[in-house]
């Protein structure tokens, strides 16, 4: 889902929190096997941090997942409380290299 793209990070932060809830509700119970990410809209690192510690303690969430597409690189302060977010809960931060379109691709 690439919601890191989207220009309103409220409807960003809605739309992947629908999504999460999705894959914990409906591909999750279908396999052992399965494993989910919490993948998160960057565009407000508060509101993804809150995603992260809403589901970082599901035990088959095994990561936080942000797509390439960024206001600002990866590595900028501004995205510290998502880290600090993913620290508290043990789970890895990701990013899922790929297209999008409308903002600058500066994570990598």
């Amino acid at each position: 889902i690439e919601a890191s793209t989207l220009a309103n990070p409220y409807y960003a932060s809605a739309l992947v929190s629908a999504y999460n809830d999705y894959q914990i509700d409906q591909w999750l119970p279908k396999d052992d096997r399965f494993m989910g990410s919490i993948i998160i809209a960057p565009q407000d690192p508060k509101l993804a941090a809150a995603e992260i510690r809403r589901l970082g303690s599901h035990p088959r969430m095994v990561q936080v997942l942000a797509s390439q597409g960024s206001v600002k690189p990866y590595g900028d302060p501004f995205y510290h409380p998502i880290y600090e977010a993913c620290a508290e809960v043990g789970l890895p931060f990701a990013i899922h290299l790929g297209g999008h379109g409308g903002v600058n691709s500066t994570a990598i």
